[in-house]
């Protein structure tokens, strides 16, 4: 974040050499420093989910051995025993699979909030573009 935030600031100062009339380049520039920061909010999410993901399966498939483990060790006249305890082990599973759908979905949610977050300011910030040209061609003052 701080490398984007410098490289703005850098092409900020060069702008500020070649000012054209009725175009505010800095506040167009401050409007990309948002996307990009946006853009590493919904990076940063994706890593998060990646991560909780990554040690939920991985807790998943020691929880699934330690079962497996305990379902061999029965006894081998308690075949009731067995199938209660695969049953289980299924029923598990099943569930961890649905934490992990449910961390995914989470995931996707935060990240489209912060893209339609951005995109609604992309727009505010192009209308008030807008209506300070109209203003400044008219000769009349927006607020």
């Amino acid at each position: 974040m701080e490398n984007s935030s410098k490289l703005i600031d850098d092409i900020s100062n060069l702008v500020q050499k070649f000012k054209v009339p009725g175009l505010d380049l800095n506040a167009a520039l401050q409007g990309r420093r948002k996307d990009v920061e946006a853009l590493l909010e919904v990076t940063r999410t994706a890593q998060d989910s990646a991560r909780s993901m990554a040690y939920k399966q991985a807790d998943m498939l020691r929880n699934t051995l330690q079962d497996l483990r305990s379902v061999l060790s029965t006894q081998a006249g308690a075949d009731g025993n067995r199938v209660d305890a695969v049953k289980e082990a299924a029923k598990k599973a099943l569930s961890n699979v649905g934490e992990l759908a449910d961390i995914a979905l989470k995931s996707q949610a935060d990240a489209f909030d912060t893209v339609s977050r951005r995109a609604r300011e992309n727009i505010e910030e192009l209308r008030t573009a807008i209506s300070k040209g109209v203003a400044t061609r008219t000769g009349t003052q927006t607020q």
